[in-house]
C-alpha cells in the first residue's frame, strides 16, 4: 500500500556470500539508486554504464553514478541500509501503489543478473523471497534503524558501526551524503547526537537487541 514503510531482509542463498569485494558493494548502491525508478530502465545498458576509476594503492575503486531518480519519478523512498557480507537490511517507504514490491523485483533481478555473469554462475543469488516487515511509528524507527546500523559491530567486523562504510548509519550522524537516502522528520526527527547515543545505548542492551533481531528476522 502506498505511504506504507517496512523494513526489509534477505540473505544469499544457502547463506552464501553476495559481496565478494568493492566492486560488488557499489554495485548494489548504484542499483538501489537507478533501479527505483517507475519507468523502465535496461538493465543491460545499466550494466554497460558501470565504470570504475583505477585506484592507486591504499585506495578503494569509486563507481561513476548517474543521477538518481527526481523524486516523481521514485517507486519508493530508502530511509536506511546496510549491507552485510551475506545479506542485507534496508527499510523502504512504498511511494506508489506495490512500490516496494516492483522495487525489489527489479533490484533482485538487476543485481542477480550482474552477480552471475561476473562469477559465471547461474541461477538464484537470494534465499527465496525477501522478508518484510510493516514499521508503525517512530519510535519502531528508531529502535529497528538502530539495530540495523548495528549488524556489522553485532558480527564483529567493526567496532563501531561509524566505522563501516555500507550502511546509512554515517550519513544519520550527518557525516556522508548518500544522494539516494530520504531523510523525513515525520518518520524520525532525533539530532544526530542524540542518534549516536541512542545507538551507543541499544548497543549495551543485548537482550533489547535480541528481541528487536526476532520480531523483524524470524
Amino acid at each position: 500500500m502506498e505511504e506504507d514503510i517496512y523494513h526489509i531482509y534477505n540473505r544469499g542463498s544457502d547463506k552464501r556470500q553476495i559481496f565478494m569485494d568493492e566492486k560488488d558493494w557499489g554495485r548494489f548502491l548504484e542499483c538501489l539508486r537507478e533501479l527505483n525508478n517507475k519507468n523502465n530502465i535496461s538493465l543491460r545498458d545499466l550494466h554497460d554504464k558501470a565504470k570504475y576509476k583505477g585506484s592507486t594503492s591504499g585506495s578503494s575503486p569509486r563507481l561513476n553514478l548517474c543521477e538518481p531518480p527526481k523524486q516523481g519519478e521514485k517507486l519508493v523512498e530508502v530511509l536506511c541500509y546496510c549491507l552485510m557480507p551475506n545479506h542485507f537490511h534496508l527499510i523502504l517507504r512504498s511511494l506508489v501503489e506495490n512500490g516496494i514490491s516492483i522495487f525489489m523485483r527489479k533490484l533482485g533481478t538487476g543485481y542477480t543478473m550482474y552477480f552471475n555473469k561476473r562469477y559465471q554462475r547461474s541461477g538464484h543469488l537470494f534465499q527465496g523471497r525477501y522478508k518484510h516487515k510493516e514499521i508503525n511509528s517512530e519510535d519502531g524507527f528508531a529502535y529497528l534503524s538502530s539495530y540495523i546500523h548495528l549488524n556489522p559491530v553485532m558480527a564483529g567486523i567493526v567496532r563501531n558501526p561509524l566505522g563501516y562504510q555500507y550502511s546509512s548509519y554515517a550519513s544519520f550522524l550527518g557525516k556522508k551524503e548518500d544522494d539516494f537516502l530520504t531523510f523525513d522528520k515525520d518518520i524520525f526527527d532525533m539530532k544526530p547526537s542524540d542518534y549516536e547515543r541512542f545507538v551507543s545505548e541499544l548497543r549495551a542492551d543485548k537482550e533489547l537487541l535480541k528481541k528487536i533481531e526476532g520480531i523483524n528476522i524470524e
